[in-house]
């Protein structure tokens, strides 16, 4: 059976994949074009040879509040029902050439670039970069489940207590850390959109660059 090596296993933690279709990953079902990130590697031992390596995969929660789930992908199966966000990817910054540098990802998209402006992001970098907020929008949220959790109890235990005396700290209000929260939930939810943005002009510059090549 193929399998990844370890060098392979490495180099797509932290990409976006999808499925291409729907299927049972066990008990979990995927559906078609669902997303999720490669967030490990992780070797499950076998009767002979070396240990088989499987990617983990995060799936993205399909709404706020739902329990991410995560899979353990062998590379058969990960040919067979996963592929990358994007048609094409761009390579890592440490693997571009360095004098053609990240302008050259634009030019080769068709898109005109005027002298003296900054050097867009290549496709990869945009989506790597909105992933990373989303994940510690949904951090930060849970810490926050937690403080409010904590509140409450605070608050019952407060209310049962006699000896409360004007020398005790106040604590942070109940409401701020509700507000915060909201906060995190709208930024959560903001970027989500931006995230489905991102793929939308990451296809379009792949399809320009299609054109462009099939019409050279």
């Amino acid at each position: 059976m193929e399998q990844f090596t370890l060098d392979e296993a490495q180099r797509w933690i932290g990409r976006t994949v999808m499925a291409k279709t729907a299927w049972n990953a066990g008990s979990t079902p995927m559906a078609a074009e669902q997303q999720g990130t490669v967030i490990g590697v992780q070797g499950e031992h076998t009767l002979q040879g070396a240990p088989c390596l499987c990617l983990v995969v995060q799936l993205w929660p399909e709404k706020h509040g739902d329990v991410p789930n995560v899979l353990f992908v062998p590379k058969p199966t990960f040919n067979k029902h996963l592929c990358l966000s994007h048609t094409v990817e761009e390579p890592p910054p440490s693997e571009r050439d360095p004098a053609a540098g990240e302008r050259g990802s634009v030019a080769q998209a068709g898109w005109p670039m005027r002298p003296g402006r900054g050097t867009p992001m290549a496709p990869r970098q945009r989506t790597h970069l909105v992933q990373q907020l989303l994940e510690e929008a949904l951090l930060m949220q849970g810490v926050l489940e937690e403080a409010m959790a904590a509140k409450h109890a605070e608050g019952k235990q407060v209310e049962g207590s006699p000896h409360i005396t004007d020398d005790e700290p106040n604590p942070t209000p109940a409401s701020t850390v509700q507000e915060t929260h909201a906060s995190w939930e709208k930024i959560w939810r903001g970027l989500r959109e931006i995230h489905t943005e991102l793929e939308k002009i990451t296809h379009a510059e792949q399809h320009k660059r299609e054109w462009l090549t099939s019409s050279a």
